[in-house]
């Protein structure tokens, strides 16, 4: 069997995991332990045993974790490899039902919704069954359909379908391991699966449901859809209504592979079932009855040094647990873990932007560099202390402070004291505040500029001079003018930044967050008043207006081609998972935010599955442990005792978490009483 040679290259944990003959196979797999070489070599193994490559099924739970999996077992070398089925949890069921669809009450060419689109079929009918004067709800429509639509995705989630529910009402079965819904939430949900089905469409929450449902009818159709060996990656972010499907799958005869850990378990509030990696052999009895069950578990960590394994591995064992964490470092650095305290928020950012720079300087290509914390908001101070030092960094998903739409609009405003012939600057901010300027004015004024090579301000005037032009299009045009006129004498005079914003934002100059306010109850989502104050607030020490928007333009625009080494990342503990860099800073560990204030709290779940998980204080835990085991070399752990939140200061005790890792948080200053501002020196206490 020369061909198994890449067996060779595994450890015992791993060849004995690729090779088991069980009909189920659970690894238990910590991080940087090598699972997905362990489960590539476990396709391979599969692959050269039945010689019938798409009969093997691997799913994993993303398309791009999918993607690299395909790459790693083609790699390998076994014939036909190519030919395995790859995909996600997702694209397995929607492959079912693609070839059964009438099973599932469907026609064929039927669609899968996006999100978006799931949205507006659950406005409309939120707003059909339930208009703005119904005294069985009083909030905003868009919180209901926040509410309907959350509910909806987390009883999806769960497995549990409208028939599901509708049964569960009438028979008053809801225990205790069920959430209360609202009572209008049954006929919410009704009626959005009615819309669907007339549409010929299904949403992501309906994939594993509808064709659960459809195999329970008919499970011919499970074994013409031959699946004879299943193989599922970070099983521990399994939902109920996906262990239902795999359920299906598995009783058709297929044998079973699982993959994961059940330290690394972070999705519960998606419906993710913890502790599930332990009690999956009591899950599939059929399996381990008749073909046995291997558990496996890698417990070699190729990644972090000794002292980061140490400290993760102490946070774990802080859960409740039938075996004790232990993860054993194959590095030769021991790796370091440090702990920083701040007086304020201000201190933190520019004390960690400074490590950061001195990490650049000796070499650390800022790839290597990442900077984590339980969520966003408490990342904002170091954005802004990175975009004052110009160092290139990035963030997981969603937008830069600078790429958001109100700092956006800031900017253009800035462009034009600098630039005031900048046409499309003037479009952006033509009607934000709205001045009466309607798109044929705004058309010929930016037509002007662009024939003549006139300023907005030569364009506004000729405008009001012309003739045919509106009373109401004038008076618009002569207070912008007025306005342009001050952004350019500004921009001439070298006004500082934070002066000209200052004109831009109040009412005495533009009026920007006045006309942001009115805008903002319109939706409740919307944190565009924050945004502002955070742009503010990084403008608050900026004078000379040219370097601020180069600096602001270079950040914004920049991706990882633009630095051969790459950019600092930024992002949550919940985004990281995966990833890996040399050092870490984990920020926002205060004890009013991580664990997360409502961790504390008893989470009931929709689900009929005894999680065994009545704290989401426990997941806190894993969120930390996840973090700690990203970092090959070094985490630093940062506390600030005073944080600014929503603009005001909060002081907060340092986590709890510290004590529970065996960490020593150094002590500060106490803070002056009758002072009700925390002294926030930019020299930090080590």
């Amino acid at each position: 069997m020369s061909h198994l040679g890449f067996l060779d290259t595994l450890d015992p944990e791993q060849k004995s995991a690729a090779v088991s003959s069980a009909g189920l196979l659970v690894v238990i797999a910590g991080a940087g332990c090598g699972k997905t070489r362990c489960l590539s070599s476990r396709a391979a193994v599969l692959l050269s045993r039945t010689k019938c490559a798409d009969s093997i099924v691997a799913c994993t739970f993303t398309r791009s974790a999918s993607d690299s999996l395909k790459r790693q077992v083609i790699e390998i070398g076994i014939p036909g490899a190519e030919n395995i089925r790859f995909g996600t949890i997702h694209s397995l069921a929607a492959s079912y039902l693609r070839k059964n669809p009438t099973l599932a009450g469907l026609k064929r060419g039927w669609t899968i919704l996006s999100e978006d689109e799931s949205k507006d079929v659950l406005k409309s009918v939120v707003n059909d069954m339930s208009p703005e004067d119904d005294d069985r709800l009083k909030m905003s429509q868009s919180s209901k359909l926040r509410l309907f639509f959350n509910e909806i995705t987390r009883l999806k989630e769960n497995g549990v379908g409208i028939h599901d529910l509708g049964q569960c009402l009438k028979s008053q079965s809801i225990g205790p391991n069920y959430v209360s819904v609202h009572p209008l939430t049954f006929e919410i949900y009704r009626e959005y699966e009615i819309t669907k089905l007339r549409l010929n469409s299904l949403d992501f929450g309906d994939l594993a449901i509808r064709a659960v449902r459809a195999m329970v009818k008919n499970p011919s159709s499970v074994s013409a859809f031959n699946v004879k060996h299943l193989l599922v990656d970070e099983w521990q972010d399994t939902n109920r209504a996906q262990l239902d499907l795999v359920d299906q799958l598995v009783r058709s005869g297929s044998s079973l592979s699982v993959v994961g850990d059940d330290d690394q378990s972070l999705y519960a509030f998606r419906g993710a079932l913890p502790n599930l990696m332990e009690n999956t052999p009591s899950l599939f009895p059929f399996l381990t009855d008749v073909a046995g069950c291997d558990v496996v578990y890698l417990r070699r960590n190729r990644r972090s040094g000794s002292n980061i394994l140490s400290t993760a591995c102490c946070i774990a064992n802080k859960n409740p647990r039938s075996h004790l964490k232990t993860l054993t470092g194959v590095r030769e650095q021991q790796g370091d873990v440090d702990v920083r305290s701040y007086a304020g928020d201000r201190s933190e950012g520019l004390s960690v932007a400074y490590d950061v720079e001195q990490l650049i300087a000796s070499g650390v290509p800022p790839r290597e560099i990442a900077i984590l914390s339980r969520n966003r908001i408490t990342l904002k101070n170091i954005e802004k202390a990175f975009l004052l030092k110009s160092i290139p960094h990035k963030w997981r998903g969603g937008f830069s402070l600078i790429r958001r739409s109100v700092s956006t609009d800031i900017m253009s405003y800035l462009k034009l004291a600098l630039n005031p012939y900048l046409d499309i600057a003037f479009k952006r901010i033509a009607s934000r505040p709205a001045r009466g300027l309607g798109p044929t004015a705004v058309m010929a004024i930016s037509g002007y500029m662009a024939d003549t090579g006139s300023s907005v301000q030569e364009a506004l005037a000729h405008l009001i001079e012309s003739e045919g032009v509106s009373s109401r299009t004038q008076t618009g045009a002569r207070k912008m003018c007025l306005q342009m006129g001050w952004l350019e004498n500004a921009g001439l005079s070298g006004t500082p930044v934070r002066e000209i914003v200052e004109y831009i934002i109040s009412d005495e100059g533009i009026g920007y967050k006045s006309w942001l306010a009115s805008k903002k109850g319109k939706d409740d989502d919307d944190d565009s008043l924050s945004v502002l104050a955070d742009f503010c607030d990084l403008t608050s020490m900026q004078e000379d207006l040219a370097e601020f928007l180069t600096m602001a333009e270079l950040s914004a625009s920049v991706d990882d081609n633009s630095y051969p080494d790459g950019m600092v990342y930024m992002g949550t503990l919940h985004g990281c998972k995966g990833l890996e860099w040399d050092y870490v800073f984990i920020t926002g560990m205060e004890a009013n935010n991580f664990p997360s204030p409502t961790a504390s709290r008893f989470q009931k779940r929709w689900s009929r599955f005894n999680t065994g998980d009545p704290s989401s204080i426990f997941e806190e835990r894993r969120l930390l442990h996840v973090g700690l085991t990203r970092a090959r070399k070094s985490v630093r752990l940062c506390y600030t005792r005073t944080r600014r939140a929503y603009g005001r200061p909060v002081v907060s005790n340092p986590s709890p978490f510290f004590g529970e890792c065996e960490l020593l948080v150094p002590s500060l200053p106490p803070i002056e009483k009758g002072n009700k501002r925390d002294t926030d020196n930019p020299s930090p206490t080590h």
